[in-house]
């Protein structure tokens, strides 16, 4: 028997880095339903964050 099993939503705390961020819910069901659908469906973005961790670049 082969086959998989999709999850949305189902955070292992209540509390966690992406329980609250409704904009990953929108990226994990496009990994499913491009997964289920054995092609891309929903192009996903190479870049999901706003939020940047580092020092602004240097304006020439």
């Amino acid at each position: 028997m082969t086959g998989r099993i999709f999850v949305a939503n189902a955070d292992w705390h209540t509390h966690g880095a992406a329980a609250p961020d409704l904009g990953i819910g929108a990226y994990r069901n496009a990994a499913i339903l491009d997964a289920v659908m054995r092609r891309e469906v929903d192009a996903l973005p190479e870049h999901t964050a706003y939020t940047r961790f580092a020092l602004p670049e240097a304006r020439p």
